[in-house]
């Protein structure tokens, strides 16, 4: 019996982990940072990925061969990065509260500042207003036509910790409090999500499949994904051990990344709540994680010490789904395919 019962409690512990995969090997790494890289995030198609981070570099990359596209400097530590829905616009936040609005098109650049500590930024899908959030409690919409702030302010009572949008203009903000406020585009609250004990620290919203989805994470050390239509949390991802840095949903809704102070990335199974893939960090934390369009790559930076090292790596998921096999009758394409690049 005594025997039995190992068995049983040995295929039990192997049976909760079945599936768990831990990334070992990377696709590429990108050298180009020469100090501790905090943001690395593709743009929503896939095709461009941004980095920054504490050598105050903004840098700007294509995805499909990741060559760098352009870069520049702010005169402090990179605290937040935006890039707008069709790729033409970056946004970048420093630690003396500046921000910088680039125009890939045009080579165009707007700076401003901001009244307090920046802690979100986000494009409106109309990308007619740049939305700030800080710590003195406010959230301004920056009009990107004309070069200002909206006269529009909007003033939430505590600190606004982290910020995102959906593609109907509502704006998520996370609190101080643990709470997660739900305004229209003119500020009004239509919904506070309550679930977290603790700051939140980062939300993520995707719209796929007719599902509205936001990720949130807080210093509780949980990530809890909600349906933004009927305003009720789905689930509780818990495994996390220190602050989350990063949350993300993958662009078809199959799966949830985070990024931890606890030296670990995960990919999360979202209809499951499974964790299915660890990425170990190359260092103390991880800091950041971005999927592609369709599941195959994600970035992750860490910070390293021992030896110094400020590298966004590049991870192949095997996640990617298999293409379709060729349907009979249809002749193989030949030759080169041609390049979107202009």
């Amino acid at each position: 019996m005594k025997n039995l019962f190992w068995a049983l409690l040995c295929l039990t512990i192997s049976s909760s982990s079945f599936g768990q995969r831990t990334l070992t090997d990377t696709v590429m790494g990108l050298h180009d940072h020469t100090n501790d890289v905090t943001k690395a995030v593709y743009s929503l198609d896939g095709r461009r990925l941004i980095t920054a981070g504490l050598d105050r570099t903004v840098h700007f990359y294509e995805s499909t061969n990741w060559i760098e596209i352009y870069s520049y400097h702010h005169m402090d530590e990179v605290t937040e990065v935006a890039i707008s829905r069709d790729n033409s616009i970056i946004a970048s936040a420093s630690k003396d509260n500046r921000i910088i609005i680039y125009f890939l098109d045009s080579a165009k650049t707007l700076e401003f500042e901001e009244d307090a500590t920046i802690t979100g930024l986000v494009f409106d899908y109309g990308m007619r207003f740049l939305y700030t959030s800080s710590i003195d409690g406010n959230i301004r919409p920056y009009d990107l036509k004309k070069g200002e702030f909206s006269k529009r302010k909007f003033t939430l009572g505590m600190p606004v910790t982290a910020l995102t949008i959906s593609h109907n203009s509502m704006l998520f903000a996370g609190m101080k409090n643990g709470d997660i406020k739900v305004l229209n585009y003119m500020g009004k609250e239509a919904k506070v999500l309550k679930g977290h004990s603790a700051e939140v620290t980062c939300l993520y919203y995707v719209f796929t499949k007719g599902k509205m989805l936001l990720a949130s994470a807080a210093n509780d050390y949980t990530i809890k994904l909600w349906d933004v239509k009927t305003y009720k949390e789905i689930r509780t991802f818990t495994g996390h051990t220190w602050t989350i840095n990063s949350v993300e949903i993958s662009r078809d809704g199959k799966y949830l990344l985070s990024a931890s102070n606890d030296g670990t990335s995960r990919i999360w199974d979202i209809e499951t709540g499974e964790n299915i893939i660890v990425i170990p960090s190359k260092g103390e934390a991880a800091k950041c994680i971005s999927m592609n369009e369709d599941d195959e790559f994600v970035a992750t930076a860490s910070i390293v010490r021992n030896p110094k090292e400020f590298v966004v790596y590049i991870w192949n998921t095997g996640l990617k789904p298999k293409e379709e096999e060729q349907r009979p009758g249809k002749e193989p394409e030949k030759g080169p395919k041609k390049s979107n690049k202009k």
